[in-house]
């Protein structure tokens, strides 16, 4: 069984805001999708979280290379 994550957790993990991970779930087929667990509760994959962040292209800040 795969690991799940409350949404408030899976943001953090993928570094982006609540506002953030709205648009990206309106606009970003790549963005993993959420589970409804609940009425009210949706989680999230942690595999799919970490799929969804190893897609994210590299960028290099102040010779350092971060994602």
């Amino acid at each position: 069984m795969d690991e799940l994550l409350r949404r408030t957790k899976a943001f953090q993990v993928m570094g982006i805001s609540r506002t953030t991970a709205w648009r990206r779930e309106r606009d970003d087929p790549t963005f993993p999708v959420a589970i409804q667990c609940g009425p009210c509760s949706f989680r999230y994959r942690v595999a799919d979280i970490q799929k969804w962040i190893d897609s994210r292209p590299l960028r290099i800040i102040a010779n350092e290379v971060r994602k």
